[in-house]
């Protein structure tokens, strides 16, 4: 639908806008002259107003908001111990109901995992399914076991939400690197765009109270199930 309404709107647009240039374009035509540069302003207003027509489409059929990111590089010796399982436990202790799905290189949804898939090499997806926004999630992206004698790789964790900062998914993420710390020795976090050294997650499972501050409530829906 998204991509049936930004083609509509590009037609209308370049119409529209064509029409305030045909007279000087005739009159190109008229002494053997092309008249490219009216088509081109006709094309570009098209095309903006396609690509605002489709973000705004996209917006509303996803039901909620535009979403930013926040990135978080993970760092260890050893990715290769702890399990799925690890993951949903350490965050459903603290009231978390989350859902796990296995993504693609693009980070789109591709599969299913089970709670017994190691961590080294997973490529994550994780929501609380009572969050009112879909698309809002955590992306967790963890480096296979290196060759023998190569340098371990880095993890990544990403934060999409209304505000990466504050809410939900900022704070569950804080949750999800404390539960890594147990399964992970010696996990260290910072944010991608910092200069400064990595923080110990360690220290996250004493400083985050029992009860995050955001979860997310009971929809009606869910109730009544």
């Amino acid at each position: 639908m998204p991509m049936l309404i930004a083609g509509g709107v590009f037609v209308a647009v370049w119409i529209v806008c064509f029409a305030l240039v045909r007279k000087e374009a005739e009159e190109k035509w008229a002494v053997g002259m092309d008249a490219r540069h009216e088509f081109k302003f006709a094309g570009t207003c098209a095309v903006f107003a396609a690509g605002a027509a489709y973000a705004l489409a996209r917006r509303l059929e996803r039901g909620g908001p535009e979403l930013s990111r926040d990135e978080w590089t993970l760092h260890a010796a050893d990715f290769g111990t702890g399990q799925i399982a690890n993951l949903q436990r350490g965050l459903e202790r603290h009231g978390y109901v989350i859902s796990v799905i296995g993504l693609s290189e693009a980070g789109e949804p591709a599969k299913a995992v089970v709670p017994t898939q190691p961590l080294a090499g997973a490529r994550l997806g994780i929501r609380d399914r009572r969050h009112p926004f879909p698309d809002a999630s955590l992306s967790l992206l963890l480096p296979a076991p290196p060759a023998a004698g190569a340098r371990p790789g880095f993890g990544m964790l990403t934060v999409f939400d209304q505000d990466p900062h504050e809410g939900t998914y900022a704070e569950m993420a804080q949750y999800l690197l404390a539960a890594m710390s147990e399964a992970i020795p010696g996990l260290r976090f910072k944010r991608l765009s910092s200069g400064l050294a990595a923080d110990p997650t360690d220290a996250l499972r004493t400083k985050l109270p029992p009860s995050p501050r955001h979860l997310p409530k009971e929809s009606i829906s869910s109730n009544r199930r």
